[in-house]
């Protein structure tokens, strides 16, 4: 016996001792349909649009470093953020990772100042709430 819908074609297939069903799919136009850019794309307009807005790694530890204090230092946030990388991995931090930190305080803190000594990293207050 065989059963067609939209979507699979099922097959029960019968014997003396027992019942089995088989599913096959149809044949697609293309032949990895969900890697077809022009395919059925509906389960987008249920998708987040934003849903990684905030939870980037720099994201997530300079949020938790305002947790902690007040005043943030860019270097602060970077090794938090890359602590892996360099006690686990034995990597150096790279101009990028301090370029991402700033990125990130800019959208969430104000600078208030720059810390002494070599380097002089920025430091940073949380933006007020109004």
């Amino acid at each position: 016996m065989l059963v067609t819908s939209n979507f699979f074609d099922v097959m029960l297939v019968t014997s003396n001792f027992f019942d089995v069903m088989l599913v096959t799919s149809i044949p697609h136009k293309y032949p990895n349909q969900k890697m077809n850019k022009s395919g059925n794309l509906a389960f987008v307009q249920f998708r987040n649009p934003k849903a990684a807005l905030g939870n980037g790694r720099v994201q997530r530890t300079a949020q938790r470093a305002f947790l902690i204090s007040d005043l943030v230092s860019t270097g602060d946030v970077v090794q938090r953020a890359h602590r892996k990388r360099v006690l686990i991995d034995g990597l150096k931090l790279v101009s990028r990772h301090y370029q991402d930190a700033r990125r990130v305080l800019a959208q969430i803190a104000d600078p208030v100042g720059r810390q002494r000594g070599r380097g002089r990293a920025w430091l940073w207050r949380l933006k007020s709430e109004d």
